[in-house]
């Protein structure tokens, strides 16, 4: 695994991502954890969006957080789709990405009940 780790040249992304972290984080100093988008800035061509979770990293996607996760992820998505234009070769249509979100709430409406 490490040399694969090794060998990895990540490519830059030219869309826009949503970056989420958590708020209860162990205490690791680094380069990579001194940077609030850890090092994701230079790679995304339309920037990156960055939310927190009040959640323990480890925790993020338990149960008991699936309401906030899926509120963030759907803001981000419905702001994705008001900018998106029609399908193309490249992305979704606003519909499509509208239709991620309402699938998303039902999702985590199910997973805490």
């Amino acid at each position: 695994m490490s040399k694969a780790w090794d060998d990895y040249t990540p490519s830059p992304y030219p869309g826009r991502m949503l970056l989420i972290t958590a708020s209860i984080r162990d205490v690791r100093p680094s380069v990579i954890d001194d940077d609030p988008l850890l090092g994701w800035d230079g790679m995304i061509g339309e920037g990156v969006a960055l939310r927190t979770m009040s959640a323990h990293h480890v925790k993020m996607i338990a149960p008991e957080h699936a309401p906030e996760l899926v509120a963030v992820l759907s803001e981000f998505l419905e702001q994705a789709a008001e900018t998106a234009g029609p399908a193309g070769p490249s992305g979704p249509t606003s519909q499509a990405i509208a239709d991620s979100a309402a699938d998303l709430s039902r999702e985590a409406a199910a997973a805490v009940s």
